[in-house]
């Protein structure tokens, strides 16, 4: 096989991989559960970051001089 056929070809390997693709995706519930399962903790935590990143600053205590000493 060429270098030509490995870079531009590659059209029958895709079709072969997006045929195996589909079979997963019909398969176990199990996995179907997971992935649902993990989809949502990945949404909450990317929910907590954005609202952590758009709250506004909070002032930090100094720790030089204060009444706590």
């Amino acid at each position: 096989m060429s270098s030509a056929t490995l870079a531009g070809g590659g059209g029958a390997f895709y079709g072969f991989m997006r045929m195996t693709g589909n079979d997963k995706r019909k398969g176990d519930p199990r996995r179907a559960e997971r992935l649902k399962a993990a989809l949502r903790e990945n949404l909450k935590r990317r929910k907590a970051q954005e609202r952590a990143r758009s709250a506004p600053p909070t002032p930090a205590k100094s720790t030089l001089g204060g009444k706590d000493r």
